[in-house]
This record gives structure tokens, C-alpha cells and sequence, in this order.
């Protein structure tokens, strides 16, 4: 995959009402986190939300 990098990903910065008005870089720093980060790009990626 290689290396993403955060400062051509304005939407990482964005915060998201899904993820509790934070955006989905300031989630990266735990574990659970990056498990809900994943779990919600999971869902777009199979039509979770439309």
C-alpha cells in the first residue's frame, strides 16, 4: 500500500458527525481509534452509508 501522506488528505482533518464531531487523524493515536476509524470506512466501502 505505502505511505500516506496526512497533508494531501484534507478530508482526514475534517471533523465527522459520525465520529463525534473529531476527524478520523485525531482517532489514530489508540487502538480503538483506528478500530473505529476502519470499522466506518469499512461500511462506505461496502454501501454502509449512503
Amino acid at each position: 500500500m505505502g505511505l500516506v501522506s496526512f497533508k494531501t488528505k484534507p478530508r482526514l482533518r475534517r471533523p465527522l458527525r459520525l465520529l463525534g464531531e473529531r476527524s478520523p487523524l485525531d482517532l489514530l493515536d489508540s487502538l480503538t481509534g483506528i478500530q473505529l476509524v476502519d470499522d466506518i470506512l469499512g461500511r462506505i466501502e461496502y454501501g454502509g452509508f449512503s
